[in-house]
This record gives C-alpha cells, sequence and structure tokens, in this order.
C-alpha cells in the first residue's frame, strides 16, 4: 500500500536494460535535483524522504506501458509489482492533412517521417531535414510540435511539407521509413505502424528505446554526437532494405496483439478489488 495505507498506482517508462542497470542510470543520472525538491515537500507534510528516481516512482502496482521485444527486458525478470500492459500512445484526434497525402503520393521516391517529439533539438531537426531534402531522393513529411516553426524548414514543395502536429500513427502508415528522436511515443507509434525506424537519441532513455528497435532489427540508432549527413542517409539506405521491412512487419502484429490502454485499466481494476477485499 501507498503513503497512510492508500494504494498507489504509477506509470512509467519501460526500463530498457537489465534492472540494475536502469537502477543505476535513473538513481545516478540527472533526476537528483528532483529528488531534492520531491523531498522538501514531503518534509513539510511529515513524509520519509526517498533516496532515489526507482523509488519516488514505484507504486504497489507499476504499469509499463511497453512490451518485453521492445524494452529488452522479458516479463519475468520485472521486479514483483511491475506488469507489462502493451504499448500506450497518444493517438491525436487530427486528420492526416491533405498535403501530407499529396507529399507522400509522389511516385518514385521514398517517403520519409521526419518526427522529434517535443524534446528534440532543434539544430538537430534542421540538419535532418536538410540532409532529407537537398538529397533530392525522398518524400519528406516533417513535424515540429514546439521545437521550431514550420516555416524555418522552407517552404513547402512536391516533395516536403512541414507542420507542427500530426497524427504521428497515421503519417507513419503512410511512411516507408521515420525519423525520430526516440521518445516512446515515437518509437512505439513507428512500432504500430510497421515502420522501420532511424533514430537519434537526446537522452539515455531515448537511446535506449532506439536500442530495443535495433535490436528487433527494424531500426538504427546513431549516437547524438556522430550525426553526419553520410551517416544518416547510409543508416536510412539501410533501414529500407527487406530485413528490416519484415522486422518491422513481425514487430507491428506484436504490438498490435495487446490494447495496452485496455489491459493498463484492466489491471488497475483488478489491484483495486483485491486490495478491497483484502482490506
Amino acid at each position: 500500500m501507498g503513503e497512510g495505507g492508500s494504494s498507489t498506482i504509477h506509470t512509467t517508462p519501460v526500463p530498457k536494460l537489465r534492472w540494475a542497470i536502469f537502477t543505476y542510470a535513473y538513481n545516478w543520472g540527472d533526476c537528483s535535483r528532483a529528488i531534492e525538491a520531491y523531498n522538501a515537500v514531503r518534509r513539510r507534510y511529515g513524509l520519509a524522504p526517498v533516496y532515489n528516481y526507482t523509488e519516488l516512482v514505484r507504486g504497489d502496482l507499476t504499469l509499463l506501458p511497453d512490451l518485453p521485444e521492445l524494452s529488452g527486458l522479458e516479463e519475468s525478470d520485472l521486479p514483483h509489482g511491475y506488469a507489462y500492459t502493451g504499448v500506450v500512445f497518444a493517438i491525436m484526434d487530427l486528420p492526416v492533412p491533405s498535403q501530407v497525402r499529396e507529399v507522400f503520393n509522389r511516385a518514385g521516391r521514398k517517403n520519409i517521417f521526419v518526427a522529434m517529439g517535443s524534446s528534440g533539438g532543434e539544430d538537430l531537426l534542421r540538419r535532418v531535414v536538410k540532409y532529407l531534402k537537398d538529397t533530392g531522393e525522398y518524400n519528406v513529411v516533417c513535424a515540429t510540435t514546439c521545437i521550431l516553426d514550420p516555416a524555418e524548414l522552407g517552404e513547402p514543395s512536391r516533395n516536403f511539407f512541414a507542420t507542427r502536429f500530426l497524427p504521428a500513427h497515421l503519417v507513419n502508415e503512410k511512411a516507408d521509413l521515420a525519423v525520430t528522436h526516440g521518445g516512446q511515443g515515437t518509437v512505439q507509434t513507428a512500432a504500430w505502424a510497421g515502420t522501420p525506424v532511424v533514430g537519434i537519441g537526446m537522452q539515455w532513455e531515448q537511446q535506449a528505446n532506439l536500442d530495443g528497435l535495433a535490436k528487433a532489427g527494424m531500426g538504427i540508432r546513431i549516437p547524438l554526437h556522430s550525426v553526419t549527413r553520410d551517416r544518416l542517409l547510409a543508416s536510412l539506405k539501410i533501414a529500407l532494405t527487406s530485413p528490416y521491412l519484415e522486422n518491422a512487419s513481425s514487430i507491428r502484429k506484436l504490438v498490435r496483439a495487446r490494447d495496452g490502454a485496455v489491459e493498463a485499466v484492466y489491471r488497475m481494476n483488478e489491484f483495486v478489488t483485491k486490495s478491497q477485499r483484502d482490506k
């Protein structure tokens, strides 16, 4: 049970390595200031301090919105009280703009969807889009979100369109490949669509998300400080080959076999019902 005998339920990004490595990264990463702030509030309410991030986010039931095939950690290896639900990502109630369909319908070129979530680097996004546009080989659609104004990436054309927000799961279905920063949402929408990924993680959790796709054979991760035009374009060509496409299709079937949101609700209801019975 949680503080004061109440039940607590949390969802938290799934660990991507063995639990010891996950714990080490969380405990000794960039979370110390956040923990200090939480402990200041906890002291005010007479609560005992927490000493690491895993303590902070752990509930009596902790749901991991992911799959072992993507995380690299078998369900049997999870600590007590942790469970996978399957993927859970935002389904944006937005139509696919006509400009996206027009760009992706241009024959003779592969369709690339560029999405860096809300935490991708501004300079990185500019460079990636420029590298792709300059080749003249790809149809490129980009969702800039809050990173920058789409107009900063250039005027729309027959083979390029940028806007702030797009329904990523639907756009991924129309793309041949996604270039992403490795956030869980961008990774999961690509996996749901069966779209190979070339990714550039901004921090360790995103890097681990991308490593999960690489292990599954449907993605390539480029280290953040190793991004060059030649490396990006070479990675795209590899990720567009048959093995990656076939592996992405297999992952798509696994992802769609579980409804993460439904399973999360089921597990929470089950947990609460049992807790009430045990009182």
